[in-house]
């Protein structure tokens, strides 16, 4: 019986050594979950800050990219117009001071002037502007330096989701002429062949962006697949107009070899000169006037 006891006695006491162990660990976990809990909250937080700051950040580039090249014509320096007139009173060293301190002090956030009557209208032509913005396919060769770790003209990586909208926030350039610029690179077919699935996507600064899905690989290659098939088209229509004069040549030797015998010069003369008659036109289209007469007399019969 004693032996017995003492069986149990040490079995308890080991059960308690455990139970004891057991609650210790049990007490560094819950330690370790409120650590990650105030760990989680941060970045929680810090998401939080840096989603209001790009938002802050797209609401003010919004204004400029709406005005298009217009608001990038204005923020470009300016250069000084020349005088109109000889007889204007020159201005001093200290005159000139003055007036830039006092239109400093008058307007001290404005960080571009409101252009002038004489420099407004030279500014806002589209054809100054269209000059001035570059072709999708220039842009696109721009970014070929700028994006080095992105944009490859050799092996071709998948882009980010999304990273039309930091090349807006990067570029000074309007919306509509960075997609285009991005449409031309998204479009090519080295880059349709690397849009396969589980293929990494890669970032502006050419950090990791996520995985291409399945559903995304196949689109790509039933991209691919419509631009080999125009491709084969066009190849084609050019083989067969350039066929067509060659075509041409021969019928008319056979044409030749099926003339009578005893034809005379003067009779092939009078053939290929029929032959070489133009068509009649036909008929000019009426004019509106003309419609409208012929249905008003219509309905008066």
């Amino acid at each position: 019986m004693n032996a017995l006891f003492t069986s149990l006695e040490r079995h308890a006491r080991d059960r308690s050594l455990e139970l004891l162990e057991a609650r210790r660990r049990i007490a560094r976990l819950e330690a370790r979950n409120q650590e990650l809990e105030r760990h989680s909250r941060e970045l929680l937080a810090q998401m939080t800050q840096l989603a209001e700051q790009a938002r802050t950040t797209r609401a003010s580039l919004a204004p400029a990219r709406s005005k298009g090249f217009a608001a990038l014509m204005e923020r470009r320096p300016r250069r000084d117009l020349p005088s109109e007139t000889s007889s204007a009173p020159e201005t001093t060293t200290e005159d000139k001071a003055t007036s830039v301190d006092e239109s400093q002090a008058a307007a001290p956030v404005a960080p571009l002037a409101e252009p002038t009557p004489q420099s407004q209208p030279e500014a806002m032509t589209p054809e100054t502007a269209t000059q001035d913005a570059p072709s999708p396919q220039a842009l696109l060769s721009q970014w070929y330096r700028r994006y080095t770790q992105t944009f490859f003209k050799g092996h071709t990586r998948p882009l980010k989701i999304g990273i039309h909208e930091e090349l807006l926030a990067r570029e000074p350039w309007p919306e509509k002429l960075v997609r285009r610029a991005l449409a031309c690179y998204v479009h090519l077919p080295r880059y349709l062949k690397a849009v396969r699935e589980g293929a990494e996507r890669v970032g502006l600064d050419g950090e990791a962006a996520g995985l291409v899905g399945a559903g995304e690989a196949e689109h790509a290659r039933k991209k691919l697949e419509e631009l080999r098939a125009k491709r084969n088209d066009a190849q084609k229509a050019a083989k067969q107009t350039d066929a067509a004069p060659a075509r041409a040549a021969k019928s008319e030797p056979a044409a030749q070899q099926h003339e009578p015998v005893g034809a005379t010069k003067k009779s092939r003369h009078r053939t290929r000169r029929q032959t070489s008659k133009p068509e009649a036109k036909p008929p000019e289209p009426q004019s509106f006037e003309q419609k409208l007469s012929a249905l008003i007399a219509k309905h008066q019969k």
